[in-house]
C-alpha cells in the first residue's frame, strides 16, 4: 500500500521540529550559566522597648489649720476708792429755818345717815289660768242668736199676688258668714213648694245685719256655713 505524500510531509515537519528543539537544548546546555544575582542586604532596625512613666501621685491637701484659742479676757480693774474730802468748819453762823406752819386739820365729815336696806319685792303670784273654752256651747249659743235675729226680721211677702194666694210653709236656706259677721253663697235648700216664699226667705236671709263669728268658735275658719228655716203664715 502505498503512502500519502502528505502524510510523509507532516511526518518529515515533525522530525525536524524535534531535532531543532534538542539543537537548542544542547545549545543552552553549553553555555555558561550566569551567577545568581546577591541577595539585597537586610538592615537592622533595633527597637527601643520604654516603659510608660509613672503617673504623678494625687496631690495631698495640707489639713485646715486649728482655729486659734480664745484669748483670755482680763478680769475688769477694781474701782478706785474716792477719797472722802474733809469737812469744812463754817465760820458764820448759820441762817436760821423758820418752823413749817402746821397743816389746817379738815373739819370732821358728817356721817351721812345709815339707809334702810330696799324691801325686796315680792314674787308675783301666776296668773289664773283660764278655764278651758266650751267651743260646743258657744257655737250652739251662737247659732241659737241667728235663728232668733232672722226670725225677728221675717215679713211675709207684701205683693200683690201673695195677698192674693196666700201661701204657706217653711223655707230652709243656707249662706255663708265671715267672722266679720258678713253674709254670702245664700240659697235654698229646701223648698216650700212656692215660689214667691223661697224667693222671700232668700231676701230675708240677704238683707240680715249679723254679728261677728267669736273668736273661740269655729277656730281655724275664716268663714262658717249656716242653715236656718224661714217659715210663713199667711195674715
Amino acid at each position: 500500500m502505498r503512502a500519502d505524500p502528505m502524510e510523509r510531509v507532516s511526518q518529515g515537519a515533525g522530525f525536524g521540529m524535534v531535532v531543532a528543539v534538542s539543537v537548542l537544548l544542547v545549545l543552552g546546555a553549553l553555555r555558561p550559566i550566569p551567577p545568581l544575582p546577591a541577595p539585597p542586604k537586610q538592615e537592622t532596625f533595633v527597637v527601643a522597648l520604654q516603659a510608660p512613666p509613672p503617673e504623678p501621685p494625687a496631690p495631698v491637701h495640707p489639713p485646715a489649720p486649728m482655729p486659734p484659742p480664745p484669748k483670755p479676757v482680763p478680769p475688769p480693774p477694781k474701782p478706785r476708792p474716792v477719797p472722802v474730802p474733809a469737812p469744812v468748819h463754817a465760820t458764820t453762823a448759820p441762817t436760821p429755818v423758820a418752823a413749817p406752819k402746821p397743816a389746817p386739820v379738815p373739819p370732821p365729815q358728817a356721817t351721812p345717815p345709815s339707809q334702810p336696806a330696799p324691801l325686796k319685792a315680792e314674787p308675783t303670784p301666776p296668773a289664773p289660768v283660764a278655764p278651758p273654752v266650751n267651743n260646743a256651747s258657744l257655737e250652739n249659743s251662737f247659732v241659737g242668736k241667728l235663728r232668733s235675729y232672722i226670725r225677728s226680721i221675717t215679713q211675709y211677702p207684701p205683693s200683690g199676688e201673695a195677698r192674693r194666694l196666700r201661701p204657706e210653709g217653711a223655707v230652709e236656706v243656707s249662706f255663708t258668714l265671715s267672722r266679720a259677721g258678713a253674709v254670702s253663697n245664700v240659697s235654698v235648700v229646701r223648698t216650700s213648694n212656692s215660689p214667691i216664699l223661697d224667693k222671700q226667705a232668700v231676701a230675708i236671709v240677704e238683707s240680715g245685719s249679723y254679728p261677728a263669728i267669736p273668736a273661740d268658735a269655729w277656730t281655724g275658719e275664716n268663714a262658717h256655713a249656716f242653715t236656718v228655716t224661714v217659715e210663713f203664715s199667711a195674715p
